[in-house]
């Protein structure tokens, strides 16, 4: 009995470390409690789902980010949901109660909505665009 508990429990980590090697290469998934504690390196870009409990970085961002603070140092292509969003560069839409990019090709959702390269609108509560 003990001999089957341990192939047991030997099999599910090896299919663990496996699952999570395959997740990383891909990084088509994204969970973070905090920065560092993630799955991908921050460095590194998501292409798929990203979930950030409190708050989650990384490079660029296809896809959903979903999370109470979202930040991408780069590029964000796709949506953003959560309290504060943070990106450089944005082609979709941020939906929160803070929206904060550099570059704006799409649509701000929220109380604080700021778009760095005032085309056309520097700051606008509410909605904020720009295409």
């Amino acid at each position: 009995m003990i001999k089957i508990r341990i192939l047991i429990l030997f099999t599910l980590v090896i299919m663990n470390l496996w699952v999570a090697k395959k997740v990383q290469a891909d990084n088509a998934l994204q969970v973070s409690v905090v920065n560092p504690i993630q799955i991908v390196n921050s460095e590194d870009s998501v292409k798929g789902l990203r979930l950030n409990f409190i708050y989650g970085v990384n490079e660029n961002v296809s896809g959903l980010d979903f999370g109470l603070i979202n930040k991408v140092n780069n590029c964000t292509s796709g949506m953003q949901l959560g309290l504060f969003n943070l990106s450089y560069e944005l082609s979709g839409i941020q939906f929160g109660i803070v929206n904060r990019v550099e570059y704006l090709n799409g649509l701000q959702i929220g109380l604080l909505n700021f778009n760095k390269s005032n085309n056309p609108h520097d700051f606008l509560p509410i909605i904020n665009y720009s295409f």
